[in-house]
């Protein structure tokens, strides 16, 4: 490869380098800043447009808004079935409130499996996806359990 890049894609991705570089990545809101605006932002443009919003994904700095952004998916799902448990199904204050530590648990549980998934598919293809990097791609993508419990909640209550 010459010294100029500029023209350069990505050989795992075909993105052009150019476009790769970290001071294009300004990342998702959320990544910016920890508010309640960011949150709502980032959750939605990540239902809206995801390709969009993980090509700006920086992936450098701390993990640590990405694992905030999936415990508070873990805790609207785990509230949110305890509360249909409760409202709909009728299940006394405590099994709805277990239910609902159950839901929230299987979410960090099964968005790891993921990330751990991701990790081994993506050697297995000769891609370099380190752990850190397919850590922030699941816990932005957990926005979709909260969608996925909806789902579930209506199929349960008919």
């Amino acid at each position: 490869m010459s010294a100029d890049t500029s023209d350069a894609v990505c050989p795992e991705c075909g993105t052009p380098i150019a476009a790769s570089i970290p001071t294009h990545r300004v990342g998702p809101a959320w990544q910016n800043r920890l508010t309640l605006a960011a949150w709502l932002g980032t959750a939605g443009s990540l239902l809206r447009r995801p390709g969009k919003t993980y090509h700006a994904m920086r992936l450098d700095g701390s993990a640590t808004p990405a694992r905030l952004f999936l415990l508070s998916i873990a805790l609207i799902v785990g509230i949110g079935w305890g509360m249909f448990s409760f409202l709909a199904v009728g299940q006394g204050g405590l099994m709805a409130w277990l239910a609902g530590m159950v839901a929230a648990k299987v979410v960090l549980i099964m968005t790891y499996v993921e990330t751990v998934g991701v990790t081994f598919f993506s050697r297995r293809r000769g891609w370099r996806v380190p752990f850190g990097l397919a850590e922030r791609v699941t816990c932005y993508a957990s926005v979709g359990w909260v969608v996925e419990a909806a789902v579930l909640a209506t199929l349960v209550g008919m």
